[in-house]
């Protein structure tokens, strides 16, 4: 199963602590897995939460997961870089470095580290633009075919 912040609180926009209350995605589902993913708008000066916040909804979301299973392994998978010359340009690595952190917390839970895999296309000459849709935020096929590599990489690692 594959949620984001989104599925499980709605704070998209909004500055507003994670209340606990998945929007009825869990209702008769047991996950064994949950891949966890969250985009710049969940994760920064977008949503006006900010690192602390975010820690506390990431911590709030995987006890959620464990009370319908106590054993639920988590995949997070942080949002990739946004484009630095842009407008509204934010830093993630604050919230990404969150996200390392509960995964160094907790049991059963990993980090898939999507955003070195980014740096390193750019290392070997891939362009910002390379990778996007629209120069800013938005992965375009390649780049969201590297991050599934990614994901299928943490699987076979673990």
């Amino acid at each position: 199963m594959f949620y984001s912040n989104e599925n499980f609180s709605g704070l998209t926009g909004q500055a507003a602590p994670w209340n606990g209350k998945p929007k009825g995605i869990l209702k008769g589902y047991v996950p064994d897995l949950v891949i966890l993913r969250f985009g710049a708008n969940d994760s920064s000066i977008y949503s006006g939460i900010d690192t602390t916040a975010f820690y506390n909804n990431i911590k709030s979301m995987i006890t959620t997961l464990r009370k319908v299973n106590s054993n639920v392994e988590i995949i997070i998978k942080p949002s990739f870089y946004t484009n630095a010359l842009a407008d509204g340009y934010n830093d993630l690595k604050p919230y990404n470095a969150k996200l390392v952190q509960i995964a160094n917390e907790e049991s059963g839970v990993i980090y898939v580290d999507v955003c070195s895999f980014q740096n390193s296309m750019y290392s070997a000459g891939k362009r910002f633009i390379d990778l996007t849709t629209n120069n800013i935020n938005h992965p375009n096929d390649f780049f969201a075919r590297t991050f599934a590599m990614c994901l299928l990489s943490s699987l076979i690692n673990y």
